[in-house]
């Protein structure tokens, strides 16, 4: 199976996506197998290198991807990609935010996801803070944690609207 996408659209893609899980220390194992399996079959191109790939950032994403279902492909791709990382991180939420607000890519897949996002790191937060014993961690740690994720997507998406 191959995409439908222009073939000069897959390595800015790919070179997206691998940006886009490079947070937090770096893309996880499973990120990277997905990412390299994805590479190989489905956009057929075994010879791009992850390791290799220039940084691609929102804002230069947005400049070479402009067909509004390569844009939907890249954001559904990423936001899979987000849900193999395990532990989710906040910096991950974050760039997934990013990217979908640079690329103009919205809908009730990433609100759902979002909830579902919220929802078990705050679990994880709770979890860690009994698990430690303190007694001084707040139950809204989680919570807070992804507002500032938020807010840096939002400082970010404010920042590309002045360029």
């Amino acid at each position: 199976m191959t995409t439908t996408i222009h073939p000069a659209s897959v390595e800015p893609m790919v070179a997206g996506l691998m940006s886009g899980i490079d947070v937090a220390g770096g893309p996880g194992d499973e990120q990277l197998a997905v990412l390299r399996a994805l590479t190989r079959h489905y956009f057929a191109r075994p010879d791009l290198d992850l390791a290799t790939l220039p940084s691609m950032a929102p804002h230069e994403l947005a400049i070479v991807i402009v067909d509004p279902k390569e844009r939907r492909l890249f954001h559904h791709i990423h936001v899979a990609l987000e849900a193999c990382r395990h532990p989710q991180d906040a910096e991950q939420v974050a760039a997934v935010a990013g990217y979908a607000e640079a690329l103009d890519v919205d809908g009730p897949d990433l609100v759902l996801f979002r909830s579902l996002v919220d929802q078990v790191i705050a679990a994880k937060d709770g979890l860690e803070a009994h698990a430690l014993g303190d007694r001084r961690a707040e139950a809204g740690a989680g919570q807070r944690r992804v507002e500032i994720a938020r807010r840096r997507a939002a400082d970010t998406r404010e920042h590309l609207a002045v360029e």
